[in-house]
């Protein structure tokens, strides 16, 4: 795998996170409790197609899942700071540039020659480290 072919999975997530993020977030902010069902229906695929079913924190964004307004997933507005790469994993440091001014983490893992999402940190600046965060 490429840091181009990494880059464009990192996207292609981000954009669906993005789209699913922005239609649900009225709605969740309305009743989160009336549309929770559709809104775990629509996110399933995304993380099937893009995060591993072991993926730190996947579950808990599937319990309970949250929108934010502004999101935290933007390809058109977050920059790619970083990227690292071993043989069986890629880093790729976002930085967010909407709201709150984030510092992100994402480690792709390879399973069977296939690259999927298997955790996203955050960077606590006030504490200078890596937090765990939902995906």
């Amino acid at each position: 795998m490429s840091e181009k072919e990494v880059v464009s999975i990192y996207q292609s997530f981000s954009s669906e996170m993005k789209l699913w993020n922005d239609k649900f977030y009225i709605l969740m902010e309305e009743s989160a409790a009336n549309h929770r069902k559709q809104v775990v229906h629509e996110l399933i695929p995304i993380f099937d197609r893009y995060v591993w079913e072991d993926a730190k924190r996947r579950d808990e964004r599937l319990v309970s899942p949250s929108t934010e307004d502004p999101c935290d997933y933007d390809p058109e507005t977050n920059t790619i700071e970083k990227i690292e790469s071993s043989e069986s994993d890629f880093v790729i440091f976002i930085q967010t540039h909407s709201g709150l001014e984030n510092l992100f983490r994402y480690t792709f893992k390879k399973r069977n020659e296939n690259w999927k999402l298997s955790r996203r940190d955050i960077f606590l600046e006030t504490k200078k480290k890596w937090m765990l965060h939902h995906i």
